[in-house]
């Protein structure tokens, strides 16, 4: 017995389309429960997923457990709960203690991001966790941050291509800034990043992108810095959960070369407007937390946001505290795994003087 399982998602104002997966679900077993079973499982699950804002990185896992449920079945082995067969419980209780919280942010109207969330590649091998990354910065902007919905472009895997992100970057952004003094501007990236060895520069990796051939495929993280020093905004925030050792983790490298240390923060040094988080130093690697289902460093990069970098209690968090957060963070868990990484920011607090004390946040 086979059907086909599609989930469809609207905007309730704009009555479009904005999100859709089909899926061929083959059953095991024609007596196993059928589609009253399925209907058991979306309504119990998925529908569940759709109150939390969470069925983009939920529905893909309904097929598999339907399966898996059903070969169990089929086995006579003893059946056990879906939540335990793809862990969508789990997760939704991850992501509901993760969800922004209602803060005293006012609407931007002249606030703008880009997102790229890479997860799968063409040809490279996964990022865990980074399309879940991805949502989850967009949530935090729409609803801790202030930004509109409609100034935030999310690019995802297989979408991420060089010719996209330039177009992003170098033509949507400026059009949006257009000059405007008050303007903001957001960019995060979640996947891989790759060193040269030849011209000791960094590169953030496209869905496409080959670590052989960084110049042609990929996009130069010095030309990043670069592109959106530029911008006339008034400040210009960059988030790179990736790392450029090409020593594993969230980085790669070409085959037959070694890992490196990467430096190219000088573009930042010399910027009034510009802020660069980064995932892990230049020699490291930037690590998935497999207990959250995130990566390490969005994890508490998050968190900090949602409150826990409010280091003084004042009901504010600024930038030297999400900062000084995060770092004390990532560091503690990643020591528990055997890892070094220290998350950085750049050009670094000491340099930034009372930039370091932008608010970002201001809590209820």
């Amino acid at each position: 017995m086979g059907m086909r399982l599609t989930t469809e998602l609207y905007n309730v104002q704009t009555k479009r389309q904005v999100w859709r997966k089909a899926d061929y679900v083959q059953l095991t077993r024609d007596d196993w429960g059928g589609v009253g079973k399925l209907r058991e499982i979306v309504t119990e699950y998925v529908v569940r997923a759709l109150v939390a804002g969470t069925v983009p990185s939920m529905i893909g896992q309904v097929q598999t457990a339907y399966l898996d449920k059903g070969k169990i079945v089929a086995q006579n082995q003893q059946a056990e709960s879906i939540a335990s067969i793809f862990g969508g419980e789990e997760l939704m209780k991850i992501d509901a203690e993760l969800a922004p919280l209602e803060t005293l942010m006012l609407t931007k109207d002249h606030a703008y991001a880009v997102i790229f969330g890479v997860e799968h590649y063409r040809d490279l091998p996964q990022v865990d966790y980074a399309t879940r990354d991805a949502e989850m910065i967009k949530k935090y902007l729409v609803k801790a941050l202030g930004y509109r919905e409609q100034n935030i472009v999310m690019l995802l895997n297989d979408r991420v291509t060089r010719s996209q992100i330039e177009a992003r970057l170098e033509k949507w952004l400026p059009k949006q800034v257009n000059n405007d003094p008050n303007s903001e501007v957001f960019v995060y990236y979640s996947g891989h990043g790759a060193p040269d060895p030849e011209t000791n520069q960094a590169f953030l990796v496209p869905y496409d992108g080959d670590p052989s051939f960084l110049e042609t495929t990929a996009y130069g993280l010095k030309r990043l810095y670069q592109v959106l020093k530029e911008l006339p905004a008034k400040q210009v925030t960059v988030v790179l959960d990736s790392c450029f050792s090409g020593a594993g983790g969230r980085s790669v490298i070409a085959k037959g070369s070694r890992p490196m240390l990467i430096t190219v923060d000088s573009p930042v040094v010399s910027s009034q407007n510009l802020t660069v988080f980064t995932a892990a130093a230049g020699n490291q690697i930037s690590s998935a937390y497999e207990e959250k289902r995130y990566g390490l460093f969005t994890y508490f990069f998050l968190k900090g946001l949602q409150g826990e970098a409010d280091l003084n209690k004042d009901g504010v968090i600024r930038l030297r505290e999400l900062g000084e957060y995060v770092r004390t963070q990532v560091q503690t868990v990643a020591r528990r795994k055997n890892v070094d990484q220290t998350p950085q920011i750049l050009p670094g607090l000491d340099v930034m003087r009372e930039r370091a004390d932008r608010q970002l946040v201001s809590l209820r």
